[in-house]
């Protein structure tokens, strides 16, 4: 029956590995509550003598960049949650990459109060600022796809890599469109919000479908 019991150091090792585990996930999920909060500092309470709808409806810039990045962050971390729920081992790259998937994290409120402000501009402010949106967006989902990568256990099963397989093609969608706002900026701002509109409603949609 001693043969059966678990070792000191095994147990220790896996003592070990939740700790870290539960560390990674506790701060992770920190920052994302800090930056997703952050985001609604924008919607500001408008002043005015005259009509509130119409002063309300001039700021549509500022509730779409909200409405977008929120949904954008969201989903970013729902998945973070699933891929951590899966991680056998973490080790030193994967905390670096999730430091770095966490940085551009808390860039989003940044670049989101960026396009509010000025994605209706008449000159080259808003494509500037509208880049730069589309430039966080693109760095957060490359990192998250790098991390995905990272944290996907080497022996996975067949079932595993299928669905892995799956899922990076999903993931790969958010860069792509992200990486086309890029060029659309200094085309369209306006049209950089359409697009990543239709990403975060894609990204919302296969997550209600895969629960």
């Amino acid at each position: 029956m001693l043969l059966n019991q678990p070792q000191p150091e095994a147990v220790m090792s896996a003592v070990d590995v939740a700790g870290r585990h539960s560390r990674v996930e506790l701060f992770s999920d920190a920052v994302f509550a800090v930056a997703i909060t952050l985001l609604v500092l924008d919607l500001r309470v408008p002043d005015v003598a005259g009509s509130l709808t119409a002063a309300l409806a001039d700021r549509w810039p500022a509730f779409a960049a909200f409405a977008i990045s929120f949904v954008t962050v969201g989903c970013i971390w729902v998945n973070h949650s699933k891929v951590f729920a899966s991680v056998q081992r973490v080790d030193t790259v994967l905390l670096f990459l999730n430091l770095a998937l966490l940085m551009c994290v808390v860039l989003v409120p940044f670049g989101t109060s960026l396009m509010a402000s000025y994605v209706t501009k008449a000159d080259t402010q808003s494509h500037i600022a509208a880049a730069i949106f589309s430039a966080i967006m693109f760095l957060m989902g490359v990192v998250f796809n790098v991390l995905y990568r990272r944290a996907t256990p080497a022996g996975a099963t067949a079932a595993h890599r299928g669905s892995k397989k799956v899922s990076t093609l999903s993931f790969a969608v958010g860069p792509a469109a992200n990486g086309l706002g890029i060029g659309l900026a200094f085309i369209n701002p306006v049209a950089v919000l359409i697009l990543f509109a239709g990403v975060a409603v894609y990204y919302l949609a296969q997550e209600l479908i895969s629960t």
